[in-house]
């Protein structure tokens, strides 16, 4: 017979402290997050950043029209892209509107072109 394994519960964030956003990011030698791939989230991400050279400040329901996806999916996406410090999130009466940081982008580009 298994000894009973110990039941901790579900992991809570700490009270006051903000959410982390891990999925897909790095942080090399404290420049801040950069995605490990590019095709990070099935190409989602990819598509967004291609989306958003047209569609600038697009929302996240906005983002999944376009792509044909739920608002929560887009929302999580361009949240990851937002915390790698791809996109600018800003708020315009009430809702978040999301920006290309190209200078950003650029970086990131050069960084997987080589072979980072």
């Amino acid at each position: 017979m298994l000894p009973e394994r110990p039941h901790f519960g579900p992991l809570r964030p700490l009270r006051g402290s903000p959410p982390r956003v891990t999925v897909g990011i790095a942080r090399p030698s404290g420049r801040g997050a950069v995605l490990k791939s590019p095709m990070g989230g099935g190409g989602i991400r990819r598509r967004i950043l291609e989306l958003l050279v047209d569609h600038d400040g697009a929302t996240a329901p906005a983002v999944a029209a376009i792509l044909g996806v739920t608002p929560d999916l887009a929302r999580a996406h361009l949240g990851v892209l937002a915390a790698a410090g791809l996109l600018r999130a800003e708020r315009v009466a009430g809702r978040t509107c999301y920006h290309r940081d190209e200078a950003r982008i650029a970086e990131a580009r050069d960084l997987f072109e080589s072979g980072w």
